[in-house]
């Protein structure tokens, strides 16, 4: 029996199962980790230069601050409801804008500090999911799912008292904003999808490997040498993990070019590690299962909401045809591709993609809710 390692619809790593299922069960999406930041070199390695650095042993992960520190954010844990509380940053004013991240696994912390350029002209609005981060691990009934998630988001706009805001999904999380709309289109005042998953029957979506041989073989070996399963422990002071380790030395090795255009820094892979990848026993596996199994085929074909969709022109967790593809599904949606970025554009060419967010989030025309209400009652049916 094989496991394959890797994201969504890419694969990247094959090796046998390994006798701890949670480990391995993360890995799978640590494709969906972080934002990056160009180093501060004048000229930055970056994917396409083929350079390979191998390290010959394992490092320990450093030991580096969080980004949420500032008192600006407003830190808060918000009472959703179910026995739930959310860990939640807010800053800025303005239409609330709201942050989903991927994985599935993914915490806030992904969105640091690059969305303070957003919060000139939005409230921005970050969260952990439920059974990530630091919010409360409560799985419903029948365990964590992508339902979960989408009802979580409705509750956490009623808990803050937001009548209407954009939705902006980060790569999984790009479905769970898609099937928000869905659900609650009349409480969008548009959506923003970025690097974003895509969920439809039939379609090979590819992928692209900026690593060379030699880095993914000392990945793989990376991946096999560290393989005891630690279930993380939920405090405020993140507990290391195996697969937290895995992270960061897979990243050392080259590990780094699935997700981003520029290396990032060693601190900043040490962020990653250590506060970008924290969920519940379980998490990663239900909500993979129950998110990716679904057909959103021709659902937005007459979308009546305003979308924006944001690419990086080298994201690696996809085929090139991936952006277009996505567009397919949303033809009334406007599609930004951005030059010398991967999976995480808002982190390497923030200029150019919060420039493009302003122009959507202030020039957005007015919503017909009447179209909206129909769109829904259309899908409905479908």
């Amino acid at each position: 029996m094989f496991l394959f390692i890797g994201y969504a619809s890419g694969v990247w790593l094959r090796r046998p199962k390994a006798p701890s299922g949670l480990i391995v069960a993360g890995l799978m999406f640590a494709g969906c980790l972080r934002g990056a930041e160009p180093q501060s070199s004048s000229q930055p390695e970056t994917a396409l230069d083929s350079v390979v650095h191998i390290e010959s042993s394992l490092s320990a992960v450093p030991v580096v601050p969080r980004l949420d520190t500032s008192a600006l954010l407003q830190p808060q844990r918000v009472d959703i409801g179910e026995g739930t509380r959310l860990y939640v940053l807010q800053e800025g004013s303005g239409p609330a804008l709201v942050l989903v991240s991927g994985g599935p696994g993914n915490s806030l912390h992904s969105f640091l500090p690059h969305f303070e350029s957003a919060a000139s002209f939005a409230r921005v609005i970050y969260y952990d999911q439920r059974g990530t981060g630091l919010s409360d691990w409560v799985p419903g009934p029948a365990g964590y799912s992508t339902d979960q998630a989408v009802d979580d988001l409705e509750r956490l706009r009623v808990a803050l008292n937001v009548e209407r805001w954009f939705v902006l999904g980060h790569s999984y999380g790009g479905l769970i904003a898609q099937w928000y709309a869905i659900r609650y289109p009349e409480r969008l005042l548009g959506m923003i999808l970025v690097g974003s998953s895509v969920s439809v029957d039939g379609v090979d979506l590819g992928e692209r490997d900026y690593r060379s041989a030699t880095e993914r073989r000392r990945i793989r070996e990376v991946y096999a040498i560290d393989g005891q399963s630690v279930v993380p422990v939920h405090s405020e002071q993140v507990n290391l993990t195996a697969l937290q380790r895995m992270i960061f030395n897979g990243y050392l090795n080259g590990d780094w070019k699935r997700q981003f255009f520029f290396k990032p820094t060693r601190e900043r892979m040490a962020q990653i590690a250590r506060y970008e990848w924290v969920h519940d026993r379980g998490y990663n596996g239900q909500v993979r299962q129950d998110g990716f199994s679904r057909n959103l085929r021709g659902v937005f074909s007459d979308f009546p909401i305003p979308t924006l969709i944001v690419e990086g022109e080298y994201d690696a967790n996809w085929g090139r045809d991936k952006p277009t593809l996505l567009a397919a599904e949303h033809p009334n949606a406007k599609l930004v591709s951005l030059e010398g970025a991967s999976h995480f554009p808002f982190a390497e060419q923030p200029e150019a993609f919060f420039g493009r967010l302003e122009e959507f989030v202030g020039g957005r025309p007015p919503v017909d809710l009447t179209a909206v209400i129909e769109w829904k009652r259309s899908v409905g049916q479908r």
